[in-house]
């Protein structure tokens, strides 16, 4: 699916869109093609989005993780049979790890643009979040990981446009706190995301 996507930037390259203008934004599995995609955007020498945001995002389909067993009462809206299944559809055994089907195995020191990663507490992928979160820092790439209080499972693309709103203006208070200066590329793909919620 990561070749259909990579069509569709290269369409929008050759069209003079202006990279650092756009952002990839991905929710739960659409997260995982997102964070897939722009590995291989750069893997192939294209030029790469200004930010990704990732929001609850399911970027290593190998199960791995302690709160797919501490959460699995709290989170509403997933369980691990579930996943289990969705996972051998998906990918063949041999090929969960491969970073353009579980993008948490990337190499990122290759580089790869600032991300945002965005979820709730209540959600079986926490510990999916802050591992994926935790190797990009140590890849030298922006991130910020910005989590919320008892939401659940891709709270911001599920609740109303009023929260959603709220959760946008919120990650880009964190980001401005945690980065050098609010001209960050990673906040300007928060803007970016915020406009396209207002339309």
């Amino acid at each position: 699916m990561s070749d259909e996507v990579l069509k569709v930037w290269k369409a929008l390259l050759a069209n003079g869109i202006n990279p650092r203008t756009a952002v990839f934004f991905g929710d739960s599995a659409g997260e995982g093609l997102a964070a897939a995609s722009v590995l291989k955007i750069r893997d192939q020498a294209l030029l790469m989005p200004a930010a990704v945001y990732l929001s609850s995002p399911w970027s290593d389909l190998t199960d791995v993780g302690d709160t797919y067993e501490s959460l699995a009462q709290s989170d509403p809206m997933l369980n691990a049979e579930a996943l289990s299944w969705a996972v051998d559809a998906y990918a063949a055994q041999q090929d969960k790890r491969h970073p353009y089907v579980s993008p948490f195995y990337g190499d990122y020191k290759k580089g790869s643009p600032p991300t945002l990663i965005q979820g709730g507490t209540r959600e079986i992928f926490v510990s999916t979040m802050v591992r994926h979160y935790q190797v990009l820092p140590g890849a030298r790439i922006e991130a910020v990981l910005d989590l919320y209080e008892g939401m659940p499972h891709t709270f911001t693309s599920i609740l109303m446009k009023r929260l959603r709103r709220e959760s946008l203006s919120h990650a880009r208070w964190s980001l401005l706190s945690s980065t050098p200066n609010s001209s960050s590329s990673i906040v300007e793909g928060a803007d970016t995301c915020d406009a396209e919620v207002h339309k």
